[in-house]
């Protein structure tokens, strides 16, 4: 939950999801050899607009698998997946409100699916997706972390990268990387960490 804090930190969600690190990837193969956790999160009694918690996962498990730049899948993941997005965040204020404490795996992994089916019909809301999922993970780690498995939303993020049209390197600027601060690796090491220290060195 740490470094996964950290990695939000660093960068956007979609932007981490499309790195060349592959780290969702790897994330989601290590998951699937440990066995997962779905008893971890299955949310049991939560909703959203009267839709079931475990419907809502059945329906994202049985169709992102789909998600695909590729007409054929990629019809198939928009025809499975859009009404349920479009039901749920046409008015998102239960969502927010109600779903996403009841249930913080399950809203970072539906609003990861919205991004990408954004990707497919309306681009320009990308981002407003991907920035939810993002702030849901940030507020909820350890919640969406324990939760990923039955979810799967490890895969589910190394679906999104493959939609990026370009793979990002999330690597430092020299900028923010020289010089390196007085006191050796260590105390280069808490600038890393800290958001607000970063900054100060880029202006």
């Amino acid at each position: 939950a740490r470094d996964l804090r950290l990695l939000c930190d660093i960068a956007p969600l979609h932007v981490a999801a499309a790195a060349e690190w592959s780290t969702f990837a790897v994330l989601s193969i290590l998951e699937h050899l440990m066995g997962g956790r779905a008893e971890a999160a299955a949310c049991e009694g939560a909703s959203v607009i009267g839709v079931p918690s475990a419907e809502i996962r059945q329906t994202l498990l049985r169709h992102v698998e789909f998600a695909s730049g590729k007409e054929m899948y990629g019809l198939k993941f928009l025809r499975g997946l859009d009404p349920l997005v479009t039901r749920i965040f046409k008015d998102p204020s239960e969502f927010s409100r109600h779903y996403v404490p009841a249930c913080p795996a399950g809203a970072t992994t539906l609003s990861v699916a919205a991004a990408m089916l954004s990707l497919m019909s309306n681009p320009s809301l990308v981002e407003r997706f991907s920035n939810l999922a993002h702030w849901v993970l940030m507020q909820y780690t350890d919640e969406v972390v324990a939760g990923a498995g039955s979810w799967r939303l490890w895969h589910t993020l190394a679906k999104l990268g493959k939609f990026a049209l370009r793979s990002f390197d999330l690597v430092w600027s020299t900028r923010e990387l020289l010089p390196v601060p007085i006191g050796g690796p260590a105390a280069f090491d808490a600038v890393r960490r800290s958001a607000g220290q970063r900054s100060a060195r880029l202006r």
